[in-house]
């Protein structure tokens, strides 16, 4: 079970998220999906079938905005690589 949120601690809008393995019971805690300083996380999609999820959200500064997606295929403990699409419509990883 995973659990996404909101936070603006540093005063950049964040997304973070949480796992649970024992049907929420207990969380691990909250990591950031991406921590791009200067940057602000909106625009969050999930979805999910069986125990795949996906999440789809954006990155926005004062002058541009990144569409970035990340998965976890069932049975994992943590997202996967986040991936970035360029304006060329490439997809490229972000570390």
């Amino acid at each position: 079970m995973y659990v996404f949120s909101f936070s603006n601690i540093t005063g950049d809008d964040r997304i973070s998220f949480g796992l649970s393995t024992d049907g929420g019971a207990t969380f691990t805690s909250k990591t950031d999906l991406l921590n791009r300083t200067l940057s602000n996380s909106s625009d969050i999609e999930i979805s999910s079938t069986n125990q795949n999820v996906v999440v789809s959200w954006s990155e926005r500064n004062a002058s541009i905005g990144d569409p970035l997606s990340t998965a976890h295929p069932g049975g994992g403990v943590t997202l996967g690589v986040i991936l970035l699409q360029t304006p060329n419509q490439s997809i490229n990883s972000v570390e």
